[in-house]
Order: C-alpha cells, then sequence, then structure tokens
C-alpha cells in the first residue's frame, strides 16, 4: 500500500533471474538500513517505496519469490509492440480514481463486517498487515463469486497461488528436484 511520502521504483526491461540478500531485505523492511558506501557507518530510512518490475519471463532467484506477485500478459500476437487500444489506462484510472478506491474500500469493508473470516491458506510472512487488508479481502471475494456461481471458473483467486507458481518455476528448484528425483 503505498504511503505519505511514497515513491514509485520502476526496473524496466529486467532480464535473467531476479533476487538477491539486499533486493529481499528491501522489499520486506518497513525501515531499510544499510552501510553508506565508502564509510564504516549505517543509515536508516523508511522504506515507502512500491517497486515496479518489467521483463519477459522474469525468473525469481532464492526467497524472492514469495515478496513478489508476478502478472503474466499474453498479448496473443506475434508483434505486440504494434497493437494500439482505444483505452488509456492512465487517463482512465486518473478519470475514476475516485470510484476504483470507494470500490477498493467496500471489498475491505464488506470482509470486515463479515467478521474477517479465513479465506485461502495460511497468512503471507513477512506481509501480515498486507495479507489482512488486502489479500484476505480479495480472497475472500474470490471464494463468494464462486460459491454464488457469479464466475464458472476462478477468474478471481488467491494470490499465494501466483507466488505458489512462482516457486514452482525457480531454475535451481528444477534442478534440486531433478537431482533428489534421480
Amino acid at each position: 500500500m503505498l504511503r505519505e511520502g511514497a515513491r514509485i521504483v520502476i526496473w524496466d526491461n529486467i532480464s535473467g533471474p531476479l533476487g538477491g540478500d539486499a533486493l529481499d531485505a528491501f522489499i520486506t523492511a518497513d525501515i531499510y538500513r544499510d552501510r553508506v558506501l565508502g564509510l564504516s557507518s549505517s543509515e536508516s530510512m523508511p522504506n515507502r517505496a512500491l517497486m515496479l518490475i518489467t521483463g519477459n519471463n522474469i525468473s525469481m532467484r532464492g526467497d524472492t519469490f514469495r515478496r513478489v506477485l508476478t502478472a503474466r500478459l499474453d498479448a496473443k500476437v506475434d508483434t505486440p509492440y504494434l497493437r494500439s487500444f482505444a483505452l488509456n489506462p492512465l487517463e482512465y484510472c486518473m478519470a475514476h480514481r475516485a470510484e476504483m478506491v470507494v470500490a477498493a474500500l467496500t471489498i475491505i469493508r464488506a470482509h470486515i463486517a463479515a467478521g474477517s473470516p479465513q479465506a485461502g491458506v495460511g497468512k503471507t510472512a513477512s506481509f501480515e498487515d498486507w495479507d489482512r487488508l488486502v489479500r484476505q479481502p480479495i480472497a475472500w471475494l474470490a471464494e463468494e463469486c464462486l460459491l454464488s456461481s457469479v464466475y464458472d471458473t476462478p477468474a478471481l483467486c488467491d494470490v499465494t497461488n501466483v507466488i505458489a507458481e512462482s516457486a514452482r518455476d525457480m531454475p535451481y528448484k528444477q534442478k534440486l528436484g531433478a537431482l533428489l528425483h534421480a
């Protein structure tokens, strides 16, 4: 969730595996602390960054997979860069921001009014507040839609399914699995 003073950090067109101890610590920490280059001292600062990372078929390294949500887009054409759209997402979001905020808050409020039922499996470690205020209401809504037959397929899902899929796709895990199988 973006907080006051938040910054958006965009890493564009990443290739190769993404991850490492420093990145994992930065993504997870409310207060980020690191050594000042060239000095024997450390600095700390509130971490209010939203990180957006783009790339083709990005894979995660180490424990990073559980700290990111992956979205896969399939343009279903050979030349996606030549497509054009009638809708400009930025303009649409700016024009309908209030409606979208009200809709998001309504989902959260409905989940709380229903007694904050546990949806999905477990809690997202290191991101407990996000789990409670974002993941749980959305997973609960998805379950309610499936139960009421609003959707006949699980078009909405618990995001931990996406995290688990990222974990399965990790190259080192696949190699380790092959070794253990052998």
